[in-house]
């Protein structure tokens, strides 16, 4: 494993080819002692296998492979009683030996009876790839067939096999977890270099080893800063992962990772502030994760390390599109500092940077520009449903002094006791109403200061309750419309105004589909995200085996 890590969860398919092997007889035909003709090439037989003749393998070693791969100890047994070399003796393709077999095919029994007949330099045998019978051992994940062979031999778990890994990193690799903590156990931890330790660090990571990786950053905190072959740190690693709900071990090594960094940077450049000695290093890759996972590490000790990074920075572009308008991208970003601003202490609130700059400060400059447009989204908003909100008033006020069916010689309505002309007047009264209130809303908009502070629910809230107004105003609109059809044509001539109100449908159907979107997204970025950015209470993770 010197000087290149074990490939990442992505490469983990190409590699389990590589560390679980497919493990084939050789064939019968194969004789290490004739020549094949020319025009044929060579078997694909192992170097080792040619000092045995064709006639001992078909007597010896073909039987002795199918037992081993079907647990059949007693063939076995009387197969090494007439020949024990056999038990050294490659009898695979890959020239594996019989132990290998037999811990490849999860035989327990098996290799427990195989070991008692080995000596201790038989098991550092190894095949054509340089796997131990450990190694295949530590990717099938039985912990008692290793345990069997690191009892006979216990340097078994420091010999390296393909790629230079060791049977810990091949196990980390597949994800035995059973089988990591085993070995953990059983290998010499000083035999392990920094580039090994950094390359199981990631990979027990990315797969989901979660508790292995917070183990080996208590007992080697240097590796929270460290890089792995492809310079990724840990935390590169872990903040590519989509976040699990209620995985307890996931929050724990979050947590370990950042305040293991947080003290080590500390350490390295105690000329800055921690905060900002931290977001340079790995900010850009905690921001890809979701909110609720940057909610858990605010609401844990850690939490100071994510303030520089809102206090001041724009958020990347993928991050503002999150949301729909400007207007409520600067809502996003003001509930960010909102959030860090209530946890941060006081001299790190009102500190000054080299430019004589407080984070508020900061703030407010890097967010001008973000602010112009939130404030020119909101009124090209604002201004356009003004004018339809204007001319639902008008014509609603115009129906409400033309009743359908006119008036009597005293003035009263005509059709006053009607059903239907109660739910014209109903509808015609809500509409003009709402739709006046929501004039009002866009108008209050249209005037409002535009400062930071409106942005996060005052201007957000104005436009939700003006497009509601707008949308209830619509509604009962061409509901009064169409009971005022319904009214002129009472007379056996209903099919007249059934077409009439499926068309008045349309424009309601259209509002809704066009406008319900921002609606949703005003409640949401308004409402909801609150919930987002407010700490949680840290939970106690059960301690690991050392």
């Amino acid at each position: 494993m010197y000087g290149q890590p074990p490939p990442t969860q992505a490469a983990a398919s190409s590699s389990r080819h590589d560390v679980a092997l497919s493990i084939s007889p050789l064939p019968e035909s194969s004789s290490t002692t004739a020549v094949p003709p020319p025009s044929q090439p060579p078997p694909p037989l192992s170097a080792n296998i040619r000092n045995s003749s064709r006639e001992d393998f078909l007597k010896f070693g073909l039987p002795l492979y199918k037992a081993a791969l079907e647990g059949n100890w007693a063939s076995a047994g009387q197969i090494l009683h007439q020949s024990p070399d056999w038990i050294r003796k490659p009898i695979a393709k890959g020239g594996e030996r019989v132990l290998h077999i037999a811990a490849a095919a999860k035989r327990t029994h098996f290799v427990k009876e195989l070991v008692k007949l080995m000596s201790r330099d038989d098991l550092t045998l190894s095949n054509d790839a340089k796997n131990t019978a450990l190694c295949l051992a530590a990717t099938s994940g039985v912990v008692e067939i290793a345990k069997v062979m690191v009892d006979k031999n216990d340097a078994l778990p420091i010999i390296r096999g393909s790629r230079d890994m060791t049977p810990l990193q091949m196990a980390v690799l597949l994800g035995r977890r059973d089988m990591v903590w085993y070995l953990i156990t059983v290998t010499d931890d000083d035999q392990l270099t920094d580039v090994d330790r950094i390359a199981i660090l990631t990979s027990s990571i990315n797969t989901n080893l979660f508790d292995v990786a917070n183990h080996l950053l208590i007992k080697h905190p240097e590796l929270a800063l460290l890089r792995n072959g492809k310079e990724e740190t840990a935390l590169h690693t872990l903040a590519r992962k989509p976040v699990r709900s209620g995985s307890y071990h996931e929050q724990s090594i979050w947590k370990t990772l950042v305040g293991l960094g947080g003290k080590l940077a500390q350490g390295k450049v105690p000329q800055q502030p921690l905060e900002l000695q931290l977001v340079q290093r790995i900010w850009d890759e905690v921001i890809k994760q979701e909110e609720k996972k940057i909610s858990f590490l605010i609401g844990s000790p850690w939490r100071l390390l994510f303030i520089a990074a809102k206090c001041g920075a724009l958020a990347p572009s993928h991050r503002l599109n999150c949301v729909s308008g400007a207007a409520l991208q600067m809502q996003r970003e003001l509930l960010w500092f909102k959030a860090v601003e209530k946890v941060v202490s006081s001299e790190y609130a009102e500190a000054e940077n080299n430019n004589h700059k407080t984070p508020r400060a900061l703030f407010t400059e890097k967010h001008e520009g973000l602010r112009i447009k939130g404030e020119e989204w909101m009124k090209q908003t604002a201004q356009s449903c003004s004018v339809v909100t204007t001319l639902i008033a008008t014509v609603v006020f115009a129906a409400a002094f033309t009743l359908p069916g006119g008036n009597d010689s005293k003035g009263a309505p005509m059709f006053v006791h009607r059903p239907l002309f109660i739910v014209f007047s109903i509808c015609n009264a809500l509409s003009l109403s709402s739709s006046s209130a929501s004039l009002l809303m866009f108008l209050s908009i249209l005037t409002s200061r535009y400062a930071e502070h409106d942005f996060v629910k005052s201007l957000p809230l104005k436009l939700m309750l003006g497009l509601t107004g707008m949308f209830i105003s619509i509604v009962t609109m061409m509901a009064a419309f169409t009971a005022t059809f319904f009214i002129t044509f009472r007379q056996g001539l209903y099919w007249i105004p059934i077409p009439i109100a499926l068309f008045a449908a349309v424009p309601v159907a259209l509002f809704a589909f066009q406008q319900y979107p921002l609606l949703l997204d005003i409640y949401q970025s308004t409402y909801r995200s609150w919930s987002l950015f407010q700490p949680t209470k840290p939970k106690l993770f059960p301690s690991y085996p050392t």
